[in-house]
C-alpha cells in the first residue's frame, strides 16, 4: 500500500524564520526608539547644563583655619574664564597685593601674594559676578580663611626696655630680655650667648625670657635661637634668629660737647687720684714720666662736670 507522508520541514522552517524576523524588527524598532529618547535626553540635558552659571572652586575652604602665611589660592573654573576679567573680579580684605597667573588654559588660575600675609588674621577672598568666555554668568563667590601664627622673635631688649639691633653694645651685667609673638613651650626653647646655653627665665604668660649677662666677660657677644622650638599651640619656629651685640663699658656721667678736642694732663701718681672724669675721655695715652711713673694725656670731645 502507499505511504502517507507528513509535511515537510522546510515549511514550518520558513513560518519560524518569518515570526522570529518580524521579532527582530521590532527589537531594533525599540533599540532605535531607547537611542531616539537617550538622544533627546542628552540634548535635553545639554540644553539645561548650558543655561546653569560657571562654578568655581578654590584651594581653600570657607572658614578655613591655620592656613599658612605664604599660602597661593588656586582657583578652578567649570568654564574659560578670561584672566583681564578674573583679575578685575577679584578682590581680599584686608586689602593684600598679589600676581594672578594663568595654570592650564582659561580654567586654571593662581593668585600669590607679594609678601606674607599678616599672621593670626581673617582674610576674605571676594569674586564680583562677571562673565565668561561662552557668555555664561558666574556668579558672585565669596570665601574667608584664617592664617596661623608663625612664633618668632619679636625683639630684644636691654636695660630700661631699648630694643637691640645688630652692633648695639651693652653695659655689663645688663639683663637680655626675649620678646616673642605667642606663649612658648620652654622645653623646646634653647637659647645660646656664645658658645654657652643660657638660663632663661620665663615671665607668667611664656610670652617672654630674661637672660643674666653678670659674670660674661666684655668683647663681641653672639645671642643665637635655633629654629625648631614650638608655642603652646605646636606651631614651629621656623627661622633661626640671631643677634650680633657686645658687653663693654659705658660712661653715662653727665658731659658737656666742646667745639674742638680738649688734651688734659692727668698725673698718675698717688696723690692724683682719684681721677674722677677720666672715664668720660674719647681715648688716654699712658707713657713714662719719671722715676717709673707714668702720666696720663686724655683727649676730650665732651667734658664731664
Amino acid at each position: 500500500m502507499q505511504r502517507t507522508e507528513a509535511a515537510s520541514r522546510p515549511a514550518i522552517t520558513r513560518r519560524r524564520s518569518t515570526r522570529k524576523a518580524r521579532i527582530g524588527r521590532r527589537g531594533w524598532i525599540a533599540l532605535g526608539a531607547v537611542v531616539a529618547v537617550l538622544f533627546a535626553a542628552g540634548g535635553a540635558y545639554i540644553a539645561y547644563a548650558n543655561t546653569l552659571p560657571t562654578t568655581i572652586a578654590a584651594s581653600v575652604s570657607d572658614g578655613q583655619k591655620d592656613v599658612p602665611t605664604d599660602t597661593r589660592l588656586i582657583f578652578k573654573f567649570s568654564r574659560p574664564v578670561a584672566l583681564s576679567v578674573l583679575r578685575s573680579a577679584l578682590r581680599m580684605t584686608p586689602e593684600t597685593n598679589g600676581i594672578l597667573t594663568a595654570l592650564s588654559g582659561q580654567t586654571d588660575y593662581e593668585w600669590t601674594t607679594t609678601k606674607p600675609l599678616s599672621e593670626l588674621t581673617k582674610y576674605t577672598v571676594t569674586l564680583a559676578p562677571f562673565t565668561d568666555l561662552g557668555h555664561h554668568r558666574v556668579p558672585t563667590t565669596r570665601w574667608s580663611f584664617t592664617t596661623l601664627i608663625v612664633p618668632h622673635v619679636t625683639s630684644v631688649t636691654g636695660a630700661g626696655g631699648t630694643a637691640l639691633a645688630d652692633g648695639d653694645e651693652i653695659d655689663p651685667g645688663t639683663p637680655l630680655k626675649i620678646n616673642f609673638n605667642d606663649a612658648m613651650e620652654h622645653i623646646t626653647m634653647k637659647v645660646t650667648l656664645g658658645d654657652q646655653v643660657a638660663d632663661l627665665k620665663w615671665a607668667t604668660d611664656d610670652r617672654s625670657a630674661t637672660i643674666s649677662t653678670a659674670g660674661i666677660p666684655s668683647g663681641p657677644l653672639l645671642v643665637h635661637l635655633p629654629a625648631g622650638g614650638r608655642d603652646q599651640t605646636g606651631h614651629l619656629v621656623a627661622t633661626a634668629f640671631t643677634l650680633k651685640t657686645g658687653i663693654y663699658y659705658h660712661d653715662h656721667e653727665h658731659t658737656t660737647p666742646l667745639k674742638y678736642p680738649a688734651l688734659i694732663q692727668i698725673p698718675n701718681d698717688e696723690f692724683a687720684r682719684d681721677q674722677n672724669g677720666l672715664q668720660a675721655a674719647d681715648i688716654v695715652f699712658e707713657y713714662l714720666a719719671e722715676g717709673g711713673i707714668t702720666r696720663l694725656t686724655a683727649v676730650y670731645q665732651n667734658v664731664p662736670d
